[in-house]
């Protein structure tokens, strides 16, 4: 935090935290700010980064982000979701997200917003509607979906890349869920 604020260098504050094994020596390290809130304009700059991306994991990253901010949903949450989460209703043309968090007594339902619900078509038709996870790995230069449960630090690497595009700060897949409610 004193780095970042301008109160010690960047050299001394390499010199405070030591650098993890197998890490180059001449490598720059990676500024992340734990437990920060994302602005509404930076979670504007990660959606139309995953927008102008014409990869088949870009409507997958773009709907994560979205249910992450706008639905403050936790990494947990959003790996645990499934194709039966999702509920259609024909009388008022609206799609929820139903889940229920570990611990939870009742479940909580989360209406989809017209950008979610672009997003969640795209993904379906990269991904099939084959039941199983929601948010699934891209593999390959071949770009094929295995319908399995997408990891932890898939997500978090889905977070770096996806900043990195964006040019805003690191954060976590926690973070974003922290920055909407």
């Amino acid at each position: 935090a004193c780095s970042v604020l301008g109160f010690i260098d960047e050299e001394d504050s390499t010199l405070i935290f030591p650098q993890a094994r197998g890490a180059r020596a001449d490598s720059a390290p990676r500024k992340v700010i734990r437990d920060r809130l994302l602005t509404a304009g930076e979670v504007r700059a990660l959606l139309s980064a995953c927008d102008m991306e014409e990869s088949p994991s870009a409507p997958r990253d773009a709907l994560m982000i979205s249910l992450a901010f706008h639905g403050g949903l936790k990494t947990v949450d959003l790996i645990n979701l499934t194709l039966d989460s999702l509920i259609f209703d024909d009388k008022k043309s609206t799609v929820n997200i139903r889940f229920k968090a570990p611990g939870a007594k009742r479940a909580r339902k989360i209406p989809l917003q017209n950008a979610d619900l672009i997003a969640l078509e795209d993904w379906l038709e990269v991904r099939s509607r084959k039941p199983g996870a929601l948010f699934c790995p891209v593999f390959g230069r071949s770009r094929t979906v295995e319908v399995k449960r997408l990891s932890a630090a898939a997500m978090r690497t889905v977070c770096d890349e996806r900043a990195q595009q964006a040019g805003v700060l690191a954060f976590s897949p926690n973070d974003l869920a922290r920055s909407g409610m």
